[in-house]
């Protein structure tokens, strides 16, 4: 398979039953890990945590391997000053921007060219205190709205402003040096959606595009590019 062509976005998954049959204990012999990443994996306290970090990082690796014909134990990453991880322009000869997201059941991995991308996963049936959460990071904009919505859509609605906003600031590269407050998401349907924010210097919202996507009835996927012809955005879902 070809690395994204310009307007296509490759979504990698993995889902619940794919993380559960992996094992607990998993060799390192032959894994295409650095030693920074290896060290990383060791520290994780609890085997699910260390699953979940190998299995992404992993399909990581092994998908930019194949678009780019570097085998993956060579791919190297550099952290911009946010900690975004971005591959050398010696090795990304497609320019190839990526990003990774999981939760405890479900792992994504977003790919496309010539452009920004973020990606954010989350589930559906997670407890959280939904409503004292959006009067801390939600802009005053969405915490109305999730206010106002009837009490059976608040979770629903909850995890779609949620998964909306990360994709975002991780679009950004720039993490939680970007105010979740500080930036407006609005629903215009329930597959689409748009953002606000003041005035900056060389960006303007209208840039920037989203897309809702449910991979099963349990998780949620928001994806965010930046892109002047988001009518020609397409999107290629492979489950690993």
């Amino acid at each position: 398979m070809p690395p994204p062509q310009n307007h296509e976005i490759h979504l990698w998954t993995i889902g619940p039953d794919a993380i559960t049959a992996a094992p607990d204990a998993l060799p390192l012999a032959g894994c295409p890990l650095s030693p920074e990443e290896k060290d990383r994996l060791q520290r994780f306290h609890f085997a699910k945590d260390r699953r979940l970090y190998l299995l992404s990082h992993v399909l990581l690796r092994q998908t930019l391997s194949h678009y780019l014909g570097i085998p993956p134990d060579e791919l190297r990453f550099i952290p911009n000053s946010w900690g975004k991880p971005f591959l050398p322009p010696g090795q990304n000869t497609a320019d190839l921007d990526f990003n990774l997201s999981h939760t405890s059941t479900f792992i994504a991995l977003a790919i496309r060219r010539g452009g920004p991308i973020g990606v954010d996963v989350e589930r559906l049936d997670r407890q959280a205190r939904l409503l004292d959460i959006c009067e801390r990071f939600f802009s005053p904009t969405e915490a109305a709205d999730l206010r106002a919505a009837p009490s059976e859509q608040q979770p629903r609605l909850f995890f779609q402003y949620w998964t909306l906003k990360e994709s975002y600031i991780k679009a950004r590269g720039k993490g939680l040096s970007l105010p979740l407050d500080q930036f407006t998401i609005r629903l215009q349907s329930p597959e689409k959606a748009t953002v606000s924010f003041p005035p900056q210097p060389g960006d303007t919202p209208e840039a920037w595009h989203f897309r809702l996507l449910h991979p099963g009835p349990e998780h949620l996927i928001a994806l965010c590019v930046k892109t002047l012809q988001p009518e020609l955005i397409q999107i290629h879902h492979h489950p690993a």
